[in-house]
């Protein structure tokens, strides 16, 4: 266990990356500047289980759990999102393992408006997958369709835009994603499998851009201002 650095509003570390030997503990320690936490959970093979769990420290052998992740046992995709409110000065992010497995662990700086929602996107872990909803007082549902060839996904952005929920609608394609036309493609996109979500908190003058790893995947887009 070692201190990771320090964490603030809009930063985001890749604390734990690992493929793992066998059954065991590992955990990081990482400073917190900005108001709440974003934690994600990626994993792409797995025996057993896998259980992170996030602490706060307030001091030398203070220590408190904040919340616990659910429990993977099955490779995904997808990311895990919890939001831990008011992480004190430092948080220390503990992985559990069961087995073997390779996974990664991202923490995210988010703001004191974030709070945390649980909707049925992700079937693949325990049906659940927690996102962030920004308090916004506007919004906006639309839909659309991407091929193969990589093209702009939203093309306008609400006023003051915060954040956003992609949900790729295929059933048997894969949708990737990027901020430019390079990144949205196969060999750089990241990709939201058949039927899954995924959540962004984002500004507004951003652009995403997308393609599809075969037919016209169908994409439905929640956008949140304020």
């Amino acid at each position: 266990m070692k201190y990771t650095g320090t964490l603030q509003r809009g930063k985001e570390f890749r604390i734990l990356n690992e493929t793992t030997l066998g059954a065991g503990v590992s955990s990081e320690i990482i400073g917190i500047e900005a108001d709440s936490v974003l934690v994600s959970v990626f994993c792409t093979s797995i025996t057993g289980t896998l259980t992170v769990r996030v602490y706060t420290i307030a001091g030398p052998g203070e220590e408190a759990l904040l919340l616990t992740l659910p429990v993977i046992s099955a490779p995904t995709s997808s990311l895990v999102l919890e939001i831990a409110p008011q992480a004190l000065d430092k948080i220390r992010i503990e992985a559990t393992y069961t087995g073997v497995c390779t996974y990664s662990v991202m923490v995210r700086g988010t703001s004191a408006s974030s709070t945390e929602i649980t909707g049925t996107v992700d079937t693949v872990i325990t049906n659940t997958v927690s996102v962030i909803e920004v308090g916004p007082s506007n919004g906006r549902a639309s839909q659309t369709t991407i091929g193969t060839s990589a093209s702009l996904l939203i093309p306008a952005a609400l006023t003051d835009r915060k954040g956003l929920i992609l949900k790729n609608f295929s059933n048997t394609d894969i949708l990737f994603i990027g901020f430019t036309l390079l990144e949205a493609v196969p060999s750089n996109g990241y990709p939201l499998n058949p039927g899954q979500a995924m959540a962004m908190d984002i500004e507004a003058g951003q652009a995403i851009y997308g393609s599809s790893s075969a037919n016209t995947v169908d994409i439905r887009i929640l956008e949140a201002g304020t």
